[in-house]
């Protein structure tokens, strides 16, 4: 793979990468070692190839984050303990601060939220992230994991559903960075609109490619810091490699702008968002709607 599999753009370059032994484990069944980071010089998108096939990535999503999955990780990441583990998915301060920020895009976006009576959130886990500005709402999680869903949330688990449910309102947070198969996921997503649905994206920014400039409260807690650029960044680089874990994906806002056109979809907003949290992380935010709908 030498073009850029969002713009085809050959201006790429290529970079020694390594699997994460977590990941080649849980993954690979430890049968594959190194791959290659490819970066696009003309969209900024970083991805690896290969990518994992839909067999390996759905041995690794499999009961994700449950008991074993935390003490699988731990093995090779001392760091990851079962309170973090939980933290993730359960953090308060982390799942309010991304419902104040969609909050705030929904109402600065002018999004009649009147007209939202369903709302979907795929691959939303319990559906923690849906905002308050859709309580009235029908509110939906597209999820296969079993999780136990938020209070008033309801299940899909299967796209043959698509053929009798459609939604008003979309979102996709923080899924397109682990996925290998980005446009048939936008595909399954689109089979759940109709011509009046607002989609919302979210991915976050972590390129390993550029340097990040911690917050001032983690470059005074080299700890934390640590901590922090692992699991939010993955920015292992062991003797001159860069090394793969969950997020193979990295998006700028040209490439994901790109993509999602490239399917169908009009850009209505996308902008980089600086979250107001302790770690201050950046994420890329995406309003769209269906091209040329009537």
């Amino acid at each position: 793979m030498t073009r850029c599999k969002i713009c085809d753009s050959g201006n790429t370059e290529s970079h020694s990468a390594r699997i994460s032994p977590f990941l080649k484990e849980r993954m690979y069944c430890s049968q594959m070692s190194g791959v290659l980071l490819i970066h696009c010089n003309t969209c900024g998108f970083s991805f690896y190839d290969p990518l994992p096939t839909e067999a390996q990535f759905d041995r690794f999503y499999q009961n994700y984050r449950d008991d074993h999955y935390q003490q699988q990780r731990q093995k090779y990441e001392k760091w990851y303990t079962k309170d973090l583990n939980s933290a993730l998915e359960m953090d308060k301060i982390e799942i309010d601060c991304r419902k104040k920020n969609m909050s705030g895009l929904i109402e600065d976006n002018n999004i009649a939220i009147k007209k939202i009576s369903s709302v979907l959130d795929f691959g939303g886990g319990r559906g923690q992230f849906i905002p308050d500005n859709f309580q009235d709402a029908e509110k939906y999680v597209y999820d296969v994991s079993g999780a136990t869903l938020e209070y008033g949330v309801k299940r899909i688990s299967q796209i043959l559903d698509s053929d009798t449910k459609k939604f008003d309102f979309l979102m996709c947070c923080h899924v397109l960075e682990h996925v290998p198969d980005l446009i048939g996921l936008i595909e399954k997503m689109k089979r759940f609109s109709h011509d009046k649905t607002i989609f919302y994206f979210e991915v976050p920014v972590d390129t390993p490619i550029e340097k990040k400039i911690f917050h001032t409260f983690l470059d005074t807690h080299p700890k934390i810091c640590r901590i922090y650029n692992a699991i939010r960044y993955n920015q292992y680089n062991e003797n001159g490699f860069y090394v793969m874990h969950e997020h193979i994906n990295h998006f700028t806002v040209s490439s994901l702008e790109k993509i999602l056109i490239s399917q169908g979809l009009h850009i209505d907003y996308i902008s980089y968002v600086k979250l107001k949290t302790v770690a201050g992380n950046t994420i890329i935010s995406c309003f769209a709607t269906i091209e040329n709908a009537s």
